[in-house]
């Protein structure tokens, strides 16, 4: 089953973003994010694409997993958006939304088989800003990115 055949992939690209609407699935989570990392700036370091591209997969694989409960009759909305220095990730599923603050809040995330890191504990670690809406169903991720002359 391929994520475009279904007509499910939608994209709308604009200059400095990229909006997408698919099915909540891994499969469509892969097709947008190559298609993200294409359209990045050339001036954006290795390590820079890798650490958007990660923010990007957990935030998408929550929404799938915990948001729309793996359903393919749930969709997710994404916005990248380039503005240097940032990069602003949103993501939104039709999920009831869950109680984050505590879980957003929460001191130190050590990885152990007593308490492994979550999405939310990585998202945290690499995002300059983390914020939910109200109802726990859209989150916004931003990332700082110093281009290559500016040492990232």
């Amino acid at each position: 089953m391929s994520c475009r055949s279904m007509n499910v992939y939608q994209t709308k690209v604009r200059p400095g973003e990229i909006t997408g609407v698919f099915t909540a699935s891994f499969e469509c989570v892969d097709v947008f994010c190559r298609q993200v990392r294409d359209l990045l700036p050339d001036g954006f370091s290795k390590s820079a694409r890798f650490e958007i591209t990660l923010l990007l997969r957990e935030a998408l694989n929550n929404a799938i997993v915990h948001g729309s409960n793996r359903s393919l009759e749930q969709s997710v909305c994404c916005t990248v958006t380039v503005q240097k220095p940032w990069v602003t990730i949103t993501v939104q599923d039709q999920g009831e939304g869950f109680e984050w603050n505590e879980r957003l809040h929460r001191q130190g995330s050590t990885a152990d088989c007593q308490h492994p890191m979550t999405g939310i504990d990585i998202m945290k670690s690499m995002a300059d800003e983390v914020q939910y809406n109200t109802k726990g169903n859209t989150i916004s991720l931003r990332k700082k990115i110093l281009s290559l002359e500016e040492g990232q």
